[in-house]
């Protein structure tokens, strides 16, 4: 097919591919074109002197924040005038480490404790259930009105309290296929987007509600283009779904754009490798598209991929989408027709 200077779609067998490249933008840090859904409140945080880059010119969004990090964002953010003369006394804290004061009034408030051998690990990345914890001890956040579970979240769960009260208040969001990812590792811009929210939470500014994420919202909008078309909607598959999550992930995280993964081959090895069954399958990328409504639409207005959101056989559909790389954002649908 043809290639055009800054559009590129190519065919093969099943597998559809479109791009765009985005234009660049003037920002606080040099690397926060990389996730753009989190620049507002990196540049807020950091115009309140609460959030630091890791040097003059970079944020490092995406890397994971470490415990340390963690620690002196929430004790900027909120307990900046409660240091004092405590003295945690971990192991592997030093009385000149960066972090030292911080750690100690932390730990003093109750918020982050340490580890049962007398050390603090200050490098160690945390979780997102470790994030929900720390954040709602420091903040004192109470169980809100919306009920919310996740099909990972076990009753008894040592985060259990923190990330209820946190969920149930649209503080932390979970996954489009209703998991929380507890042990999931979080990163500078996820923290840091949590920090902000809970910020206005408590000076009164409520979040507003997300009627679906950009996820669930590809797959409404696919399914209303099937309508159109006479065709019934697509299921939308919590596996299927997680597998295009690391699609995304794995272009963005690896600089290439292509159906073929050099992490797990085309997109047929990749649904073998877990375990997807199926009758037929089918894949579209894209990256680039800031919402989706432009990424639908870039693929309806392409024959290849048109034809893949319209294939009469398919039954279920699993939507993938990243934030961060070299294009901002990347996307994939996986189809398939379900084997019995």
């Amino acid at each position: 097919m043809r290639i055009i200077d800054n559009k590129k779609m190519m065919a093969v067998l099943l597998f559809t591919v479109l791009f765009f490249s985005m234009p660049l933008t003037s920002l606080a840090f040099n690397d926060l074109q990389k996730v753009p859904w989190a620049e507002d409140a990196i540049n807020a945080l950091h115009k309140q002197d609460i959030i630091n880059g890791v040097n003059s010119e970079e944020f490092a969004p995406n890397r994971s924040i470490t415990r340390a990090e963690a620690t002196q964002l929430i004790v900027s953010a909120n307990l900046n005038d409660e240091t004092g003369a405590f003295d945690s006394n971990f192991s592997d804290v030093s009385d000149d480490y960066f972090y030292k004061e911080v750690i100690d009034t932390a730990t003093a408030k109750g918020v982050i404790t340490g580890y049962p051998d007398g050390t603090f690990r200050p490098t160690l990345s945390i979780t997102r259930a470790e994030a929900a914890v720390i954040i709602n001890n420091a903040f004192s956040i109470n169980a809100g009105s919306i009920d919310r579970s996740f099909s990972d979240l076990k009753k008894g769960h040592w985060a259990e309290e923190a990330i209820t009260n946190l969920t149930s208040n649209r503080l932390m969001n979970g996954y489009p296929d209703g998991t929380i990812r507890p042990g999931n590792e979080i990163t500078r811009a996820e923290f840091a987007v949590m920090l902000k929210t809970v910020l206005e939470y408590k000076n009164g500014i409520m979040p507003e509600e997300t009627e679906s994420t950009y996820e669930e919202e590809v797959v409404r909008l696919t399914n209303i283009e099937r309508a159109n078309n006479g065709l019934a909607p697509l299921e939308m598959d919590a596996k299927l779904t997680e597998i295009a999550e690391l699609k995304s992930a794995d272009m963005r995280d690896n600089n290439y754009f292509a159906h073929t993964s050099p992490t797990y081959g085309s997109p047929f090895n990749m649904m073998n490798q877990f375990d997807i069954r199926y009758l037929v399958a089918a894949e579209n990328i894209a990256a680039g598209q800031r919402t989706p409504e432009e990424v639908v639409n870039s693929w309806m207005n392409s024959e290849g991929h048109r034809a893949n959101i319209l294939r009469e056989e398919i039954t279920h559909i699993g939507v993938g989408y990243v934030e961060g790389g070299s294009y901002n954002t990347y996307w994939t649908q996986m189809f398939i027709k379900k084997a019995n």
